[in-house]
């Protein structure tokens, strides 16, 4: 679920969140994982956000992430 920090609006998921993943990174590794979620008010507004994450394990084995949003739209 998310609301909109300016309207109030509440969108639900439409593809069935929580999702759950497991992924293996060793020291200098990277792993990078798109999502694309697409969510619907009850006034059918369709929010879509579309991101890049990116899992980074230096060689100390510290996990470095980044997240780009690459899409944020509302229909």
């Amino acid at each position: 679920m998310l609301i909109g920090e300016t309207n109030g609006r509440v969108y639900y998921s439409q593809n069935g969140m929580p999702a759950r993943d497991t992924i293996h990174v060793g020291p200098g590794e990277v792993y990078r994982w798109r999502s694309h979620e697409r969510y619907v008010s009850e006034d059918g507004l369709r929010l879509t956000l579309d991101a890049l994450f990116i899992y980074t394990v230096n060689g100390n084995g510290q996990l470095v992430t980044d997240a780009q949003i690459l899409d944020c739209r509302v229909q």
